[in-house]
C-alpha cells in the first residue's frame, strides 16, 4: 500500500532557546531573552512504579504507575555570549550587585529605599524620566533598576520588571546610570535561605499549538567555561527542573546583536592579577562551577517536587600550560603555594560597546600537575581547586570560592 508522505516536520535549526528570571520559584516566566546555544535538551524524567506482586504465574510486572518527575536540563558546549552568560552565573551563585556608568540627573533619597516595589520619595529639581536606569547605592549593596512611568520631582516610580532588592538605610544617593553596567556575581550566603533564584527554560521548536514547551523552577547543577585560545570561548551547563509544559503563550525571540568572543582575547593571571602579574603560555583554561541541587517529593498530590534546593557549590579548573618555560606549573603543586589566579577575557572594545568576563579566585589549589609531551614543545596540563575564602565574596559575606564580574549594555538580571 503507497503511503501519502508528511509535509508536517519540524526543522531543528528553528528551535531557540528562551530564558527569563522567576518572580516566585516554580512560576513560569515567559522569556526575557533568547539564550543562544548549540544544542539544548529538556528531558522529562518521572520516576516509574512497577506493580511486581506474585500472582501464581511466571511474569515480572503487573503495572507500571506514573511517580513524581523533575527535569533534567542540558546544554551543549556553546559560545559565551558577553550578555546571556549573566543568567546562567545568577542562577548557580545567587550573590550579585551590579554598578552603572554614571550620568545626569542624580537624586537623593532622605528617608533611604525600602526593598520591593517602591515608589522612592526623594528630593530633586526635576523628574525621572520613565525608561531610563537609576542606581541606587554603591559597593556590595549597589543595584540598578529601570524607571517607570508617573515619576515627579518627589517620587520615583520603579518598573515592576525590576523590583528594589536591597534596603539602603539613611540619606540615599541615587544617580541616573547608562552603560557600561558591571555586574559581580559570587555565592550567596547570609542570614537567609541562601537560594539563588531560578530561571524558566523555554524551548521554541513549533512542535505544539503554543509553538513552545518550557522548564519552570530550573537550578542550575554544572556550569563549565572554557577558554581555549584555538577556539570561541564556550560554556556548557546541567540543571534541573519541573517537568516541561505548554507556555502561557506563544514566546516571542529576542538576540542580542553582542558577538561571541574568541577565547584567544583572554589573559591569565597568576599569583596577583593580569595587570601585575601576567602569564603568557596558557593554551586552554577551564572554570567548573558544581552546585548540589536536590528535588524533594512529598505527599501533596502534585507530581512536581515540593521543593529543589540549592546545597554547597565547589569550583574547579584547569590551566594548560603549554609550552611551559619553567616548572613553576609544578612546583605550585608540589609546593601547595595556592596561588592568586586571574582571568579576564574582553571583546577589546571600550565604553558603552565593552564586554568582559572576569573570573577571580583569590586561592587556586593545584591538585594536578602531569607533563604534557604529546607535543613538539614540552607543557604542564594542571588543575586546581578555588578554595573558599573571604575575599571573593558579596553582598551576602561569608565565603566564596570565585567571583566572576561581567561588563556589557545589560542593565540588571
Amino acid at each position: 500500500m503507497a503511503y501519502a508522505p508528511t509535509s508536517v516536520v519540524f526543522p531543528s535549526e528553528r528551535r531557540s532557546i528562551g530564558i527569563a528570571k522567576e518572580t516566585a520559584a516554580g512560576i513560569g516566566q515567559m522569556p526575557t531573552g533568547t539564550l543562544p546555544v548549540k544544542g539544548f535538551i529538556g528531558e522529562d524524567k518521572p520516576i516509574w512504579l512497577p506493580d511486581e506482586s506474585l500472582r501464581s504465574a511466571m511474569a515480572m510486572t503487573y503495572g507500571l504507575q506514573e511517580g513524581p518527575y523533575v527535569a533534567d536540563i542540558t546544554i551543549d558546549a556553546s559560545p559565551v555570549y558577553g550578555d546571556t552568560i549573566g543568567h546562567v552565573l545568577y542562577n548557580s551563585l545567587g550573590d550579585y550587585t551590579v554598578t552603572g556608568t554614571a550620568s545626569t540627573p542624580t537624586f537623593t533619597a532622605p528617608s533611604g529605599v525600602t526593598a520591593g516595589a517602591g515608589p522612592i520619595a526623594i528630593t530633586s529639581a526635576t523628574a525621572a524620566v520613565a525608561g531610563t536606569f537609576i542606581q541606587i547605592g554603591t559597593g556590595t549593596t549597589s543595584e540598578v533598576v529601570t524607571v517607570g512611568t508617573g515619576s515627579t520631582v518627589t517620587s520615583i516610580v520603579i518598573a515592576a520588571t525590576t523590583p528594589i532588592r536591597f534596603t539602603h538605610v539613611g540619606s540615599t544617593t541615587i544617580t541616573t546610570v547608562v552603560a557600561p553596567f558591571t555586574h559581580v556575581f559570587a555565592l550567596l550566603n547570609g542570614t537567609g535561605n541562601a537560594q539563588p533564584p531560578t530561571h524558566t527554560f523555554t524551548d521554541q521548536n513549533f512542535i505544539n499549538a503554543d509553538l513552545a514547551r518550557w522548564w519552570p523552577y530550573t537550578c542550575m547543577s554544572e556550569v563549565t567555561i572554557t577558554g581555549n585560545a584555538e577556539q570561541l570561548l564556550n560554556w556548557s551547563g546541567k540543571g534541573m527542573g519541573f517537568a516541561g509544559v505548554h507556555p502561557l503563550t506563544t514566546p516571542t525571540v529576542t538576540v542580542s546583536g553582542v558577538p561571541a568572543q574568541p577565547a584567544w582575547n583572554s589573559q591569565v593571571g597568576i599569583v596577583g592579577t593580569v595587570s601585575a602579574s601576567p602569564i603568557y603560555q596558557i593554551s586552554e583554561w577551564e572554570i567548573v562551577l558544581t552546585r548540589e541541587v536536590q528535588a524533594y517529593f512529598t505527599a501533596s498530590g502534585q507530581q512536581n517536587p515540593f521543593v529543589i534546593g540549592r546545597g554547597k557549590l565547589s569550583s574547579t579548573g584547569k590551566l594548560n600550560f603549554s609550552p611551559t618555560i619553567d616548572e613553576s606549573p609544578l612546583l605550585y603543586m608540589l609546593g601547595n603555594t595556592q596561588p592568586q589566579l586571574q582571568i579576564i577575557a574582553t571583546n577589546g572594545l571600550t565604553g558603552a560597546s565593552k564586554v568582559s568576563m572576569q573570573i577571580d579566585v583569590q586561592v587556586a589549589a593545584f591538585d594536578a600537575s602531569v607533563i604534557e609531551a604529546s607535543k613538539a614543545l614540552l607543557g604542564y596540563n594542571n588543575t586546581f581547586m578555588a578554595v573558599a575564602n573571604t575575599t571573593n565574596t558579596g553582598n551576602s559575606a561569608g565565603y566564596s570560592p570565585l567571583m566572576v564580574t561581567l561588563v556589557n549594555a545589560v542593565s540588571s538580571y
